[in-house]
This record gives structure tokens, sequence and C-alpha cells, in this order.
């Protein structure tokens, strides 16, 4: 991990170096340690992996990677510059 980029109020998404794909540039997002126990709020995190891992188009971020265990939750997304 190398840098915060934005936090919410269910989660992060951090900026870090992929070693695994050529030292590209990812964003992962992490659920807050809090909601790990609230069986909705992981529900609606592991929807979400497993919705965006379902889109293929050039204006929406690709999903590279996500777990759907509820002790490790986390999406890896390609990293997009900017706001």
């Amino acid at each position: 991990l190398e840098k915060c980029l934005g936090a919410g109020a269910f989660g992060e998404v951090w900026s870090a170096t992929d070693a695994r794909a050529f030292k590209k540039l990812v964003a992962i997002k992490f659920l807050h340690e809090e909601h790990e126990t609230n069986a909705e709020v992981v529900q609606r995190f592991i929807r979400e992996g497993q919705a965006t891992a379902q889109l293929s188009h050039p204006n929406v971020v690709a999903l590279l990677d996500f777990s759907p265990d509820p002790r490790n939750l986390y999406l890896v997304s390609e990293y997009v510059a900017g706001d």
C-alpha cells in the first residue's frame, strides 16, 4: 500500500503497486474494520465486487481481483489518476 486515495463511510481506497503485474499501479478498496461484522454491509461489498467483475467497457474501470471472503474483503481495480 502506498497512499490513501480516499475514504468514505464504509471503506478506504489505497494506491498500491501490484508486484505480480509488472509493478502496475492499482487501487485497492477495503471495508472499514467496524463493518466487517455487519452481514448486510459485507454482502453489499461482495455484490459490488461480483457486479463490477461482470462489466467490460472502455469507460468503466476494470476490476482486477477481489476477495469474497468476509474475513478479508478487498477489491483491486485499475488505477485511474485524477478526481
